[in-house]
C-alpha cells in the first residue's frame, strides 16, 4: 500500500473519519431542491430515492472493491491507466476533473442561493433556481464564485486539521437535518396517510417506473447520492493492514449510501406534509426548497438555514481536497504535466513544510469557474434554473467515473464481482438515454430540456478530455509562446497514438470507449425529440452498450497482455 498524505503522519484514517467524509460529500445541496422537483405521489418519489439508491449501491460496489484490491491514494486515475491505457485514462480524468471541479461550483452556488432567499430577493425567491436573466443572477454568482474561491483556498490548510473541519461539519449537518425531519414530522403528521398501496400493483409499478428513470438526473436524486467514492479517494490513506483497510472502506461507503437513503426518505416524508399543509391552508403553489416550505416557523426557518449553508460546504470541502490529490495523481501519471506538482508549487512554509499543492488547487479553481460558467450559461440561454444546469452536469461526468470503474473490476484477473460491471455499464446508457427521452420540461424548447443538459455535459467531458490530450501534443510543436508554457509542464504525449491506429494496443479501448459515449448521446438527443422512437432507442442502446462493454473488455485485456503496455 503506498502511503498517502493522511498515513504518512502520526496515524493513518479511522473508520468514522472515513464516514465523514463519505457522507461530508454525499449531504450537499441535493437534500434542499430534490424533495420538491421528483414531483408526484408520494410512493412515487420514495421509489425514485428507492431506485437511486440501489443503482448508486451498485456503482458503490465497483469502485470500492478496485479501490481495495490496490488501495492507494489516487485510484481512480491508475486502475484505467493500468488496465485500459492512457487514451482511456484520460477519458475517465476528463470526467473526474469535471465532475469534482463543479461540486464545490454548484454547492457554493446554492449557499448563494440560500442567501439570496434569506436577503428576501424576488418576494423570498432565488433567481439561481428559477429562469432569470443574467443581471438578476449576476450578483449571486460573483458572491457564488468568492465563497468557492474560499472553499478551494480553505483546503490549503494541513491535513489533519482540514480533516476535522470535514468532520465537524458533517456530525453538524446530520445533527440539525435529523432534528430538522422529527420537528417537522412532528408538527404536521396528523392527518398523515403514508404511500399509496396502490402503487404497488403491476400497472402501477410500470407507470411509476417510467416516471422514476428522468427523475433520477433531472430531479437530481443521482447527484444527491454522488460523494460516497471520498473513502476510496484515499484508500491510501487508511489505517491498519490490507484487510482491516477493506473492511474499513466498506464500511464507510456502504454505511454512507444505506444512511443516506433513510435521511433522504425522511425528508421525502417531511417535504409531503409541509406541501400538503401549506395547500390545505393557503391553496397556493408549492415551496420551491425547504427554505421557503418553513418559513412559518421561525426557529425551524434558522435550523433549514443554517442547515442549507453548512451541508454545502462541507460537501465542496470534501470535493475540493479529493480533487487536488486526484490531479496530483494525474500528474504523477504524466496525463497532466508534471510542473504542476514540484516542490516548488507544492509547498509553503507555515511552522514546517507539507505537501499542499496549491498550484493545482489554483488551476482547479480556474478549472471550475470556466466549467461553471459554460453550465450557467446554458441554463440562462434556455431559460432554465443555473443550478439544475449544473447538478446534470455533476451527475453525468461521475456516472462515467463510476462505470469505468466496473469495466476496469471487470478487466482484473481473480475478480470476485462478474456481472455487475456489465450490467452497470447497460444501466448507465439506459439512464442516460431514458432521462432524455422523458426528460423535456413540458413546453419548453429543446435546449431547456433535461437532455440539453445532458448533452451539455457530454460536451463538457470530451473537451476536457480533449484538452488533456492536445496539451502535450502541442507542447512539442514549436508554438512561439503556447509551446514554452505547455512543455514546461513536462505531460506526456499519448494522442499521437492514434496514428498507430489498431496497431497500438491501447487505442482499441479508446475507440470502443469513444463509440459509447457517441451512442449514449444520440440516443439521447434523439429521444428528445422523437419521444415514439423511445422503445427502439431503449433497445439500441442496451444492445449497443452490451456489445460495446464486450469489446472494451476484449481489447483491454489484449492492452494489458501486450509486452509494452506499462509504457
Amino acid at each position: 500500500m503506498t502511503p498517502g498524505e493522511f498515513g504518512s503522519e502520526r496515524r493513518g484514517m479511522r473508520l468514522w473519519e472515513l464516514v465523514a467524509l463519505a457522507a461530508g460529500g454525499v449531504l450537499g445541496s441535493g437534500w434542499m431542491t430534490a424533495p420538491g422537483q421528483i414531483g408526484g405521489s408520494l410512493t412515487q418519489s420514495l421509489l425514485t430515492w428507492a431506485v437511486g439508491c440501489l443503482l448508486m449501491a451498485g456503482y458503490a460496489v465497483v469502485v470500492v472493491e478496485l479501490g481495495i484490491a490496490d488501495q492507494r491514494t489516487g485510484g481512480l486515475i491508475f486502475h484505467p491507466l493500468r488496465a485500459c491505457g492512457p487514451l482511456v485514462a484520460t477519458v475517465v480524468a476528463g470526467s473526474m476533473w469535471v465532475a469534482y471541479a463543479i461540486n464545490p461550483a454548484v454547492q457554493s452556488l446554492s449557499v448563494a442561493n440560500t442567501l439570496s432567499a434569506v436577503a428576501g430577493d424576488r418576494d423570498g425567491k432565488s433567481p439561481l433556481t428559477e429562469a432569470a436573466t443574467l443581471g438578476e443572477v449576476l450578483p449571486w454568482l460573483m458572491l457564488a464564485a468568492a465563497i468557492m474561491a474560499g472553499v478551494f483556498l480553505l483546503t490549503l490548510l494541513p491535513s489533519r486539521q482540514l480533516l476535522m473541519v470535514t468532520v465537524s461539519l458533517t456530525g453538524v449537518k446530520i445533527l440539525v437535518l435529523v432534528t430538522v425531519v422529527a420537528a417537522i414530522v412532528a408538527r404536521h403528521a396528523d392527518g398523515f396517510s403514508g404511500p399509496s398501496l396502490g402503487a404497488f400493483s403491476l400497472d402501477g409499478m410500470f407507470t411509476a417506473l417510467k416516471a422514476v428513470v428522468p427523475g433520477l438526473i433531472s430531479a437530481s436524486v443521482i447527484f444527491s447520492y454522488i460523494g460516497f467514492q471520498a473513502p476510496v479517494d484515499f484508500a491510501g490513506d487508511v489505517q491498519g493492514n490490507q484487510r482491516q483497510v477493506a473492511r474499513t472502506i466498506r464500511a464507510a461507503v456502504y454505511g454512507t449510501v444505506a444512511g443516506s437513503f433513510v435521511l433522504y426518505a425522511a425528508m421525502q416524508v417531511a417535504w409531503s406534509l409541509l406541501v400538503q399543509d401549506k395547500s390545505e391552508t393557503a391553496g397556493g403553489g408549492a415551496p420551491a426548497n425547504f427554505v421557503e416550505a418553513v418559513q412559518g416557523t421561525r426557529w425551524l426557518w434558522v435550523l433549514v438555514v443554517v442547515a442549507a449553508i453548512i451541508a454545502p460546504l462541507g460537501s465542496a470541502i470534501v470535493f475540493s481536497l479529493a480533487l487536488t490529490r486526484e490531479v496530483a495523481a494525474l500528474c504523477r501519471a504524466h496525463l497532466v504535466g508534471r510542473g504542476l506538482q514540484t516542490a516548488r508549487f507544492s509547498r509553503i512554509r507555515s511552522s514546517g513544510r507539507y505537501d499542499v499543492y496549491w498550484l493545482i488547487t489554483l488551476v482547479n479553481l480556474g478549472v471550475a469557474l470556466l466549467i461553471a460558467i459554460f453550465a450557467i450559461g446554458i441554463g440562462i440561454g434556455a431559460g432554465s434554473s443555473s443550478i439544475r444546469s449544473l447538478h446534470g452536469l455533476n451527475s453525468v461526468s461521475l456516472l462515467l467515473v463510476y462505470t469505468m470503474s466496473g469495466v476496469v473490476l471487470a478487466v482484473r484477473p481473480g475478480r470476485r464481482v462478474k456481472l455487475l460491471p456489465g450490467a452497470i455499464f447497460v444501466l448507465t446508457a439506459l439512464i442516460v438515454v431514458g432521462t432524455g427521452i422523458g426528460g423535456r420540461e413540458d413546453g419548453g424548447p429543446w435546449a431547456a430540456s433535461v437532455s440539453g443538459h445532458l448533452v451539455g455535459g457530454m460536451i463538457v467531458m470530451s473537451l476536457a478530455a480533449l484538452i488533456l490530450l492536445a496539451a502535450p501534443w502541442l507542447a512539442e510543436r514549436d508554438l512561439p509562446v503556447a509551446g514554452r508554457v505547455l512543455g514546461g509542464l513536462d505531460a506526456q504525449n499519448h494522442l499521437s497514438r492514434l496514428g498507430a491506429w489498431f496497431g497500438d494496443a491501447s487505442v482499441p479501448p479508446f475507440v470502443w470507449l469513444v463509440a459509447y459515449l457517441v451512442l449514449l448521446g444520440v440516443c439521447a438527443g434523439l429521444g428528445s425529440i422523437a419521444e415514439s422512437m423511445a422503445a427502439v432507442l431503449l433497445g439500441l442502446a442496451s444492445c449497443g452498450s452490451l456489445m460495446l462493454f464486450g469489446l472494451l473488455l476484449r481489447s483491454s485485456r489484449k492492452y494489458m497482455d501486450a509486452p509494452d503496455h506499462n509504457s
